[in-house]
């Protein structure tokens, strides 16, 4: 999102809530430190997701102010990941096994969880009905989804920062 975009978007905001909040302010200085906050929070972020989890926070709250930390958050769950189950993972990574035919292609987060348990040599090393290292592959799993979703909650710089932290946690271990 641009400057120009974020001023549109906060005449918008004024506008929609009846004068409640305030831009252009009265001061050029605090008008211009306003501009800065949101553009802080809001500059990674597309215009139109903006408006969007602006508009989906003024109808799940009508009255209330959304604050710039509170859009981001809305936009955050708006492009939340889909993760399959532990179960379903599980499935994918048998079937997909068992199939010799064709290289398997998975989401990052379940290569991940086979690299936690071993690799493809364990996976085939264990029996089909081995519940323990299906276990461990569904723990391993689960941590993983953890792992991202609480990533995926961070804004972009900080992300940056915690998945290189995360990954320099994974290799000392």
């Amino acid at each position: 999102m641009t400057r120009k975009e974020l001023e549109d978007f906060l005449i918008f905001f004024s506008e929609s809530t009846c004068g409640q909040f305030e831009f252009p302010c009265q001061s050029e200085a605090l008008t211009e430190m306003r501009i800065n906050v949101w553009y802080d929070y809001l500059k990674n972020y597309d215009k139109r997701l903006v408006f969007t989890a602006y508009k989906q926070l003024s109808v799940e709250k009508p009255g209330y102010i959304a604050k710039p930390g509170e859009i981001v958050k809305a936009i955050l769950e708006m492009n939340k990941a889909e993760y399959p189950t532990p179960g379903q993972a599980w499935a994918m990574v048998m079937e997909k096994y068992n199939d010799f035919k064709q290289t398997p292609e998975y989401p990052g987060v379940i290569l991940e969880a086979i690299q936690a348990v071993g690799g493809w040599r364990a996976i085939g090393d264990s029996s089909p009905g081995d519940t323990f290292f299906q276990n461990n592959f569904r723990r391993a799993y689960s941590e993983i989804v953890a792992r991202c979703e609480k990533v995926g909650n961070y804004l972009p710089e900080t992300k940056k920062l915690k998945q290189s932290q995360l990954r320099l946690e994974s290799k000392d271990d």
